[in-house]
């Protein structure tokens, strides 16, 4: 039997700055990851979304997956499967002055979960 358990990485709110969030996914088989951009300000602003693959508890990162760069406000949904123990998602902001109001939510599917 599969559940499938809705996680926030990244609550909706706007964000100036590059950042990151990490989450634990060893249980996981599998996950979607959304993003939600309600809002993006600024000159030129783009949003560039990368997720990233820990086996060893976060000491060593690889690229997983990325996102097409975000410009403007929309929606966006990623299959991420051979998950590895944790996952990293980095956000990048760029352009002059950029405003992003953006969300980031995964849904984890496992095994036998009780």
């Amino acid at each position: 039997m599969h559940y499938a358990i809705p996680l926030n990485l990244k609550p909706l709110a706007e964000s100036t700055e590059s950042g990151s969030a990490v989450l634990n996914v060893a249980e996981y088989l599998e996950g979607q990851l959304a993003v939600n951009v309600t809002a993006a300000g600024g000159t030129n602003p783009t949003l560039d979304l990368v997720v990233e693959v820990s086996l060893d508890r976060g000491v060593t990162w690889f690229t997983h997956t990325t996102f097409t760069q975000v410009t403007a406000a929309g929606k966006a949904l990623k299959l991420l499967a051979n998950l590895g123990e944790r996952i990293r998602v980095s956000w990048t902001l760029g352009g002059v002055d950029p405003t992003f109001t953006f969300g980031l939510d995964f849904v984890g599917k496992g095994a036998n979960r009780l």
